[in-house]
């Protein structure tokens, strides 16, 4: 069912100040609205954008909380705005609250879940939740991006494939940067096969969540890659072979 985020649940991964400022914002005129987005890169605020944040992240919550108790085996959130973008302190990328770091964070906090696997396919890389958890060894952050050796958004040089975690969580973050368009179902699932499911059978997860978007598909003007439907499919079901069946996907974008 969903339902809001509470306060609490969002300060788990933002700053008191990043969600105050983004609540002040159900109270702008248009022209301020505007203003307020041109200071970030790559949003868009509405009136309800705070509310409707609320709703994704508090969505997200309930339905890996659904899975944990056992009430259902998978599922998928179709929430917006997405979030993988969304920093402690920053709006970033059409995002505001990240919805998987949260609903991770309370599974880690207030359930018996030690481990997650937060599988990222959307075409940008989630820099965000890989900030959150990079030192955190109980996530294992699995990120596929175009990258174009820095020249794709995000443009970051942590979005290359050494970066693979700090301290206690070395080894917990995995990029695979893309350096090249037109990407086939036959070249994702080389990267599955051969690293991602090697990782997460060692790993061992207690539960899946995939931070699923869909501008690696075919025809997405913005991705420029030729993913089907069929492999999006069949990588899933690969994914619930491990950690019990539980999978959970959370929408971000395409």
């Amino acid at each position: 069912s969903s339902r809001q985020a509470t306060k609490e649940e969002l300060l788990s991964k933002h700053t008191v100040e990043h969600i105050d400022l983004l609540e002040s914002t159900e109270h702008y005129n248009d022209e301020k609205l505007e203003k307020f987005s041109s200071r970030y890169d790559s949003i868009y605020v509405h009136n309800l954008t705070y509310r409707q944040s609320l709703l994704a992240a508090g969505s997200s919550i309930e339905l890996v909380k659904a899975v944990v108790d056992g009430r259902i085996q998978n599922g998928m959130a179709f929430v917006r705005p997405p979030g993988h973008h969304a920093m402690e302190s920053e709006y970033s990328g059409y995002c505001f609250i990240n919805n998987v770091a949260i609903a991770t964070q309370y599974l880690l906090d207030k359930t018996a879940i030690q481990k997650i696997l937060i599988v990222d396919w959307d075409i940008h890389h989630g820099q965000a939740t890989q900030q959150m958890f990079y030192e955190d060894p109980g996530v294992l952050y699995f990120s596929i991006h175009r990258y174009e050796h820095g020249q794709f958004w995000p443009n970051l040089r942590e979005s290359d494939f050494d970066h693979v975690g700090n301290g206690s969580g070395t080894g917990f973050n995995v990029n695979v940067p893309l350096n090249d368009t037109g990407m086939k179902n036959e070249d994702y699932m080389a990267i599955i096969h051969y690293l991602l499911i090697p990782l997460a059978t060692e790993f061992s997860p207690d539960l899946i969540i995939v931070s699923s978007g869909y501008d690696s598909a075919i025809g997405d003007p913005k991705g420029e890659m030729l993913v089907t439907p069929a492999c999006y499919a069949h990588i899933t079901q690969k994914l619930m072979s491990l950690s019990c069946g539980r999978v959970v996907a959370i929408l971000e974008g395409g």
